[in-house]
């Protein structure tokens, strides 16, 4: 696929998604807009679901799903992909992050622990209420 192509179909898509997004707010009601999209994408929430777009890889962008009132299946997200012929989107993975949020440490390559940030803190603002 060339990449005029490539762009014409992910600008097509983002046309498609962002008139899905603003039907999803209008009909609803009002709500403030919890996520922020990065790379040139869109975001929208209502009725405890945001939807925000963005690239997914150098090909596509994907619209994310993502459901935050609380039930027994939130949050969780879904995605979704256009096909390649562009017509069509393809429901392509989803996930209920609840338990995801109780990880403490995953692949953290930083130079403090959690735990370290904790005692430094803690010292910090005891050394500081003196």
């Amino acid at each position: 696929m060339s990449q005029k192509n490539q762009l014409v179909l992910t600008f097509v898509f983002g046309i498609i998604v962002g008139l899905l997004s603003w039907n999803i707010l209008i009909l609803s009601e009002p709500t403030p807009v919890m996520a922020q999209a990065s790379g040139g994408g869109t975001s929208g929430s209502a009725n405890g679901y945001i939807a925000v777009t963005g690239a997914v890889s150098n090909a596509f962008s994907g619209l994310w799903i993502i459901k935050t009132n609380e039930t027994d299946h939130s949050p969780s997200l879904a995605l979704y992909v256009p096909e390649r012929e562009g017509n069509r989107i393809k429901f392509t993975a989803a996930r209920r992050i609840k338990q995801d949020f109780k990880i403490i440490r995953l692949n953290d390559r930083s130079q403090l622990s959690p735990a370290k940030v904790e005692r430094e803190l803690k010292k910090i603002n005891r050394d500081g209420n003196k």
